[in-house]
C-alpha cells in the first residue's frame, strides 16, 4: 500500500509537471510529507532526486534535437550550484515547521505569479510575456528557433545601457535558484526559464529545453549535498516516487495538447493555494504549542 501510495503521488507530480511546463516539482514535498509520512528534511532529498531524474530523461531528447543552449546552461548552472549546498546547510539549522512554512508561503507566491500570468493583461499587451509552455505543447513545437536571432549565449550577450545590471540579475536569479533548491527540494523552472528569456534574450523553446539541463544539475548537487549531510532518502518511497513522475510527465505532456495554456495555469494556481492552506494549518499548531501553557 505503502509502495502504491508513492507511485501515484509520483505520478500527481510529474502530471503537473507536464501540464504546466514548470513549477509542478513544487507538489512533491507536501505530498511526501503529509501523503507519505516522510519527514521533512528526507523528503526535500527525494524530491531534488525525483525532479533531477525527470529532467534529465527530458533533456537528453532536446539536446540530441539541437535545442539546448550548453553554454548558457553551464554558466547558469554553476552559480546554483554554488547556492544549492547553502540552501541544504540553512535548511538543516531551521526548525522543520518554519521550513514548511516557509514553503507553503513559497507555494502561495508561486500561485499568485502563475494566476497572473494566465490573466490577459491589456495594459501589457504589446510587451513580451512569459509563461510556463509545456514541452511537447503544439505551441512549443510552433515556437521558431531563428538562427539569426539572439537566442544563444554567445549571440545575446547583455548589451545596452545597463549590461553589468543585466549580468546581475542573471546570475543572481541562478545562485538564488540553487538556494531554494537546497533548502526546499525544488527545481526552479519558474525562475530558471524567466531569467534565459528576459536576460539572455532567448525564445521561449530554447530556454524551456535549456532549463531542463539546469534543474538536472542543480537536482544533482543538491542530491549530493543532502546525502553528505546523511540524509539518504528511502528507495522503497523514492524508487516508485520516480517511476510515477516518470510516466505523469509523458501523460502530461499529452493532455497538454487538448487543454487551453491559461485555464491550467489558473487551475494550477488554485490547487497550490490549497496545498499551501493545508500547510499552513497543518504547521501553525506545532510551532504554537511551545508558547501555550496548560
Amino acid at each position: 500500500m505503502y509502495i502504491a501510495l508513492s507511485l501515484i503521488f509520483g505520478t500527481l507530480v510529474g502530471l503537473a509537471l507536464g501540464l504546466t511546463g514548470g513549477g509542478g516539482s513544487i507538489l512533491a514535498v507536501p505530498l511526501l510529507v503529509y501523503g507519505l509520512g516522510v519527514p521533512p528534511r528526507e523528503a526535500i532529498g527525494a524530491s531534488l532526486l525525483t525532479v533531477g531524474t525527470i529532467a534529465l530523461a527530458g533533456v537528453v531528447g532536446r539536446w540530441l534535437r539541437g535545442e539546448v543552449d550548453l553554454p548558457a546552461g553551464f554558466l547558469f548552472s554553476g552559480a546554483a550550484m554554488l547556492g544549492t549546498p547553502i540552501g541544504v546547510h540553512i535548511g538543516r539549522q531551521v526548525n522543520e515547521h518554519l521550513l514548511l512554512l516557509g514553503f507553503a508561503g513559497l507555494m502561495g507566491w508561486l500561485a499568485v505569479r502563475m494566476w497572473k500570468k494566465a490573466s490577459p493583461s491589456p495594459a501589457g499587451a504589446g510587451a513580451p510575456q512569459w509563461r510556463p509552455i509545456p514541452h511537447s505543447s503544439p505551441e512549443y513545437k510552433a515556437a521558431p528557433l531563428d538562427s539569426s536571432g539572439p537566442e544563444t549565449f554567445h549571440s545575446s550577450s547583455p548589451g545596452g545601457a545597463a549590461p553589468r545590471r543585466r549580468w546581475l540579475v542573471f546570475l543572481g536569479a541562478s545562485l538564488l535558484t540553487g538556494v531554494l533548491a537546497g533548502l526546499f527540494g525544488i527545481g526552479g523552472g519558474f525562475l530558471i526559464v524567466p531569467a534565459l528569456v528576459l536576460v539572455v534574450r532567448m525564445d521561449m523553446r530554447r530556454a524551456a529545453a535549456t532549463s531542463l539541463l539546469v534543474i538536472f544539475l542543480i537536482s544533482l548537487s543538491g542530491t549530493i549535498s543532502h546525502l553528505l549531510a546523511g540524509q539518504t532518502p528511502s528507495a522503497r518511497i523514492t524508487i516508485p516516487f520516480i517511476l510515477g513522475g516518470l510516466a505523469g510527465m509523458a501523460l502530461g505532456v499529452t493532455l497538454s495538447r487538448h487543454i487551453s495554456g491559461p485555464a491550467l495555469q489558473r487551475v494550477f494556481a488554485v490547487m497550490l493555494w490549497v496545498v499551501a492552506g493545508v500547510m499552513v494549518t497543518q504547521t501553525v499548531p506545532h510551532l504554537w504549542r511551545p508558547f501555550v501553557t496548560y
